[in-house]
Parts: C-alpha cells; structure tokens; sequence
C-alpha cells in the first residue's frame, strides 16, 4: 500500500523531471531557430574564405533535390576527382542561368534550373552535388565591385578548382 508520504515524493520527482524535459526542449528549440536564422562564418586567418552555416543546411535539405540526383548519376562513374568536377560544372553550367535579380530565399537547386539564380545559388548547387560525390566542397566570399560575390571551391587530385557563375578553372 502506498502512503501519501510515497506519493508525495512521487509528484514532486515527476514534476521535475517533466520541467527539466520542458527546459531541455526549449533551449534546443532557441537554439536551433536560432542558428537556422543566423550564419557562423568560420575565419580561416583573415582570408576571404568563409564557410556558412546556414549554406550547409541548404546542402543537407537539398540533397535528394531531382537536378541532384540526375548529375550526380550522370558524374559518379568518371574516373578521377577532377573528372568528376568537369563534369558538374557542365551539367549545371548547361541546364542553369544567371540572372541579375537578387532573391530573398535560397532556390532548391530544381528550382535554380527552372528560374535561373544567382551566385548563392551556383555555389549551393555545386557544393551540394559535390557532398554527393565525396568531393570536399567550400565557400569563397569576394567583393566585386562593392557587392558579395559567393563562389564554391573544391580540392580534387590536388588541384585547387574554383567554380563560379560562368567558370571552372583547376589549378
């Protein structure tokens, strides 16, 4: 038979444990609302490259993206790393274009063939398709005549290649 003294206990630790479960939820709700909205540029020694958060959430959302999916089947049997980087950048480069509005919103990379996009949009796609690939994908922020400029590099077969809206040069 259980006492009231047992059953006092009883709510008082079921009452905490359900605050603390309450207080757990929360601050993981703050923080990640919070980190969806903002980026975290990571410094690599005061260069012009960064690396953005919110950009490798859009590479996970868009990962099963159909534009994906067809160039990464079209790309995956090319022999070496580089190979398969030539082969991206004509796909996208042939099925996309560059327009000159700026939008709000990333664009899934289906989206970005249907209606064009602009340098977010690129670099998201290649480095979204390359995360596919196996092929180590990174942000590059410029300024270009007082504006940002976003492009997507990649190390493959060690050579540095660099993709942007209208380009692919290996070094």
């Amino acid at each position: 038979m259980i006492t009231e003294q047992i059953k006092k206990e009883i709510s008082q630790i079921l009452l905490v444990t359900t605050s603390c479960v309450i207080a757990m939820a929360l601050v993981l709700f703050l923080i990640m609302g919070v980190s969806m909205f903002m980026f975290t540029p990571r410094d690599n020694g005061g260069s012009d490259m960064v690396e953005w958060v919110h950009y490798r959430m859009y590479e996970q959302l868009f990962a099963n993206d159909p534009f994906v999916n067809e160039v990464v089947d079209k790309c995956i049997e090319k022999g070496s790393q580089t190979s398969k980087v030539y082969c991206v950048a004509d796909a996208v480069a042939s099925s996309t274009e560059y327009v000159t509005r700026h939008d709000k919103k990333h664009k899934s990379p289906s989206d970005f063939v249907n209606t064009g996009g602009v340098c977010r949009d690129y670099a998201a796609t290649y480095c979204t398709i390359f995360k596919r690939l196996d092929i180590e994908c990174n942000y590059i922020k410029r300024s270009e005549k007082g504006k940002e400029h976003i492009l997507a590099y990649v190390w493959a077969d060690d050579e540095l290649c660099t993709l942007n809206n209208d380009y692919l040069r290996c070094d």
